[in-house]
């Protein structure tokens, strides 16, 4: 079945993921407006819910209600400073050269292959949808 998550009524959506969202199922929100596609991946690859890797993240030492403990043990913060003008010079001039040798044409050429990506990553969310109607 090749039809697209947002080809459903919400109503819909919030019946059939609720069950992998048990941490919003109390919320009046259609889970479709957070990253549904992400929580559907990992209770794909792993066959538990997102919610369960989330809390399990957060409740390790380190973690708290924004999520689990820093990647890195000692990091390590710059903090700079700089004059804008110069640095908005700068940019423009980068901006500019990057226009000249061709910007619009890769970011069309990336915008394409990405598209094309996403669509075959997401081929397993379809799959999950096969019946719902």
């Amino acid at each position: 079945m090749s039809r697209n998550l947002l080809f459903f009524p919400p109503s819909i959506l919030f019946v059939f993921l609720c069950p992998l969202y048990v941490h919003l199922a109390g919320l009046s929100l259609c889970p479709v407006l957070i990253d549904t596609s992400r929580s559907l991946q990992v209770h794909a690859d792993t066959g538990v819910p997102h919610s369960h890797w989330l809390e399990e993240q957060r409740g390790q030492e380190g973690g708290d209600v924004l999520g689990g403990p820093l990647r890195y043990p000692d990091p390590c913060i710059f903090w700079l400073h700089a004059d804008m003008e110069a640095i908005d010079e700068r940019l423009d001039r980068r901006v500019d050269q990057m226009l000249l040798t061709g910007l619009i044409d890769e970011l069309r050429d990336f915008h394409l292959r990405f598209n094309q990506q996403k669509i075959q990553d997401q081929r397993w969310v379809w799959s999950c949808c096969h019946g719902v109607r």
